[in-house]
C-alpha cells in the first residue's frame, strides 16, 4: 500500500484502500493499530482485508453479515456471551449495532430468537452459511475465492486415511480441515504440523507463516482440552504475529483454562 502517505492516520489510510479498490460500502474499521496491523499484513496476507463480496447489499438490502448474524443467534451451539471476532474482520460490520438494526427490521424478536421473517432469511440465503464455513483465499483486490472441503477427502470406501503431506502447505490445510470434519484430530494436527514447516521454508512465508494454522491447531487443543500444547502454539503465533488480538485473546483464556484444570 505505497500509495499512502505516513501523514494519515492507519485508519485514514485503511478506508482509503477500501475507496480505492471500489468496495460498494466501506467496512467498519477496527482501532488504530488493528488498521497498522492490517496494512502491514496486507501485502503478505491479502485475507487480512474484508473481502469485497461480503460489503455488497443483497436484494433485500442486507449485507452478508447480517445473514450470518441471523445464522449465529438461530444456533444453539454458538456462544453468546462470546461474540466473534469475524463480524468485524470478515463481514466489516459492529455486531451489537446490526443485531440493534435486524431487531428494528424485525427479523430478531426478544434477545436471542429470530423471527419467521428470519428464519425465512437464513433458508433463502443458505449459500452465505455455505461460503462461511468454506476455506477461502483473498487476492490484492478484495476478491474471495472458496474451497468447499469435506469428509470425504480424507476417506476410501467411507474409511479415514493416513495423512500423507501433498507438499503444498495450502493442501496440507484443506486437508487437514477436512480430518477435523471426520473429528480425526490427530491427523489433523499432523496436516497442519505440515503446512506450517512447508510454509517456513518458502522464501515468502518463512517471517510470517499463515495465522490460519495457528489457528486451527489452537482449536483442536482446546477441544482436547489439552491446554499447555494450546499456550505453546499460541506463543508461536505471537511470535509471528505480535499484533494479534485474537492470539493474545485466545492465549490468555487458555491460560486461564490450564490453571483451573490444575
Amino acid at each position: 500500500m505505497k500509495f499512502f502517505t505516513n501523514l494519515q492516520s492507519h485508519k485514514k489510510q485503511l478506508e482509503k484502500f477500501y475507496i480505492k479498490k471500489k468496495y460498494e460500502k466501506i467496512p467498519v474499521l477496527p482501532n488504530e493499530e488493528e488498521c497498522k496491523r492490517i496494512l502491514a499484513e496486507f501485502e503478505t496476507f491479502p485475507s487480512v482485508i474484508v473481502p469485497k463480496e461480503n460489503m455488497k447489499k443483497l436484494n433485500n438490502g442486507l449485507l452478508p453479515g447480517h445473514i450470518i448474524i441471523l445464522w449465529w443467534v438461530n444456533n444453539p451451539r454458538t456462544n453468546k456471551k462470546n461474540i466473534p471476532l469475524y463480524f468485524l474482520y470478515e463481514y466489516g460490520i459492529d455486531f451489537n449495532k446490526q443485531f440493534d438494526f435486524l431487531v428494528s427490521k424485525n427479523y430478531v424478536i426478544g434477545k436471542w430468537i429470530i423471527s419467521e421473517l428470519g428464519r425465512k432469511t437464513i433458508e433463502k440465503y443458505e449459500y452465505i452459511i455455505r461460503n462461511h464455513k468454506a476455506l477461502k483465499t483473498i487476492d490484492e483486490n478484495g476478491n474471495i475465492k472458496y474451497s468447499y472441503q469435506d469428509k470425504k477427502r480424507t476417506q476410501v470406501k467411507g474409511k479415514i486415511i493416513p495423512f500423507k503431506s501433498t507438499g503444498d502447505f495450502v493442501e496440507d490445510q484443506h486437508v487437514g480441515y477436512s480430518y477435523e470434519q471426520n473429528k480425526d484430530y490427530p491427523n489433523a494436527i499432523k496436516a497442519y504440523e505440515s503446512a506450517l514447516k512447508l510454509a517456513l521454508k518458502d522464501k515468502m512465508f518463512s517471517n510470517c507463516p499463515p495465522p490460519n494454522i495457528f489457528t486451527r491447531l489452537a482449536i483442536i487443543y482446546r477441544k482436547q482440552k489439552d491446554y499447555s500444547s494450546e499456550i505453546k502454539v499460541l506463543n508461536q503465533a505471537l511470535m509471528y504475529h505480535p499484533s494479534s488480538e485474537d492470539f493474545q485473546k485466545r492465549l490468555e483464556k487458555a491460560k486461564l483454562l490450564n490453571t483451573k484444570k490444575d
